[in-house]
């Protein structure tokens, strides 16, 4: 029996007779191609004009998408308004005291990650390539000082009866003690492994500090 039976001529002629089981899985493949991709070329055009209408919707689909917030922090002003810093998009906000209304909002250089509000400043820490502290006012967000704390700048604790304010670097194991009346680095205090939050006491005169890692064996109790 023929194994070509149930093929036309032109498909006998054209698959070459070689062993049994190569010939036979050469035809199957053949047959369930379907004819007209061999019968007549394909109008490619009007799928061309179609793909690219699809690339274009989908660009424009994500231009519109807004990023992501992230926020890192948050403050209350003294009138209520809601201050927060958003690392998504790089920049300080400030909202209505329900949250719905944006009411303003100045972008950063850097990532911020933290924030601290007087009646009249902004107090936004920021890490990126370098730790900063920068002074904004409240009014229209012009920046009244930036200066260098430390590496991992973390959200500042702002004294306004001493006009100070602290930052703690995580990264370099350090409290930094700004002056904001003029935005200068009063001094830098070594602490345990990375610090990342701070209080201060009721009278003002302690500054309590809470390390990331402690700082003796991982085998003890400690606090």
């Amino acid at each position: 029996k023929s194994q070509f039976a149930g093929v036309s001529p032109h498909d006998k002629h054209t698959l070459p007779f070689t062993e049994k089981g190569e010939c036979e899985q050469k035809f199957i493949a053949r047959k369930r191609v379907p004819g007209p991709v061999f019968n007549k070329a394909r109008d490619t055009s009007s799928e061309l004009l179609l793909f690219l209408l699809l690339c274009a919707v989908s660009v424009h689909k994500l231009s519109a998408q807004k990023s992501p917030l992230f926020p890192t922090d948050i403050a209350c002003a003294p009138d209520g308004s809601l201050v927060m810093t958003e690392k998504g998009v790089c920049r300080v906000a400030v909202y209505s005291t329900d949250g719905k209304e944006l009411k303003a909002f100045y972008d950063l250089d850097a990532v911020p990650t933290g924030v601290a509000v007087t009646a009249d400043h902004i107090y936004v820490t920021t890490f990126e390539v370098e730790g900063r502290l920068h002074a904004l006012s409240m009014k229209d967000g012009s920046e009244s000082f930036s200066v260098y704390t430390g590496s991992g700048a973390c959200p500042p604790v702002v004294n306004e009866k001493t006009a100070r304010a602290y930052v703690c670097n995580q990264f370099h194991d350090t409290v930094s003690e700004i002056d904001i009346r003029t935005g200068k680095l009063l001094r830098t205090v070594e602490v345990s492994r990375e610090p990342v939050s701070a209080a201060l006491s009721p009278d003002g005169r302690s500054l309590y500090v809470a390390n990331f890692l402690p700082d003796t064996r991982a085998d003890v109790d400690y606090v």
